[in-house]
Parts: structure tokens; sequence; C-alpha cells
């Protein structure tokens, strides 16, 4: 994204990560590929990781997010969720990982 004139929105979208400016929107899909929801676009300032937008989401009362799942329904997730599984296991959701490739591994 361009970068804005506004000092305060400049930092909000910088990524660290990523080295630039940008904006995140989160999609929300199920297993067969059909997109629930698209949330966003968020600022990609480190307030705003994956694991704290979840949270948020699943936080609100008014989330519409909320009716779609029940108690046992998986979650599969990235890394970027990795700080979000304690709070979605308390709420009796399953979360999946898939592991990580070691270093050099194909």
């Amino acid at each position: 994204m361009e970068k804005s004139s506004n000092y305060r929105t400049l930092r909000q979208s910088y990524s660290i990560h990523k080295g630039r400016h940008l904006a995140k929107p989160v999609l929300i899909v199920a297993p067969d590929g059909y997109i629930l929801a698209i949330q966003g676009p968020s600022f990609a300032d480190g307030s705003n990781n994956d694991a704290a937008l979840l949270r948020n989401e699943l936080l609100k009362s008014q989330s519409d997010m909320k009716q779609w799942f029940a108690i046992g329904d998986i979650f599969l997730l990235d890394r970027g969720y990795r700080d979000v599984i304690p709070f979605l296991e308390e709420r009796q959701y399953v979360a999946k990982m898939p592991p990580c490739a070691v270093r050099g591994q194909r």
C-alpha cells in the first residue's frame, strides 16, 4: 500500500515482519473452500497480529463469527495463531497446527 501522509497511520500500517506498509484482511474459510467472511482490513502493527485479531473477534458479543462455530469444532491454524491456542481450548474448540519443516528440509 502507499505510504500515508498521516504519521499515525504510517506507523500503524508498517509491518516489521514484512518490512513494508500493508493492511491485513482476515478470511474465514470453510473446509470446502467456501469463504464465510472477510474481516478487516486491519493495520499491520504489533497489536494486530493474527492471534489478537481472532481472539478479539471471538470475544465480541455481537460477532457474526461466533454463530458459525460449535463446541468441538476444529480450527486449522498457521504459526501466526500459536498464541491463541490456549484461548481456543478454554472455549472447547480443537486447535490444530501443521508441523513446520526444519531448516533445509523440503
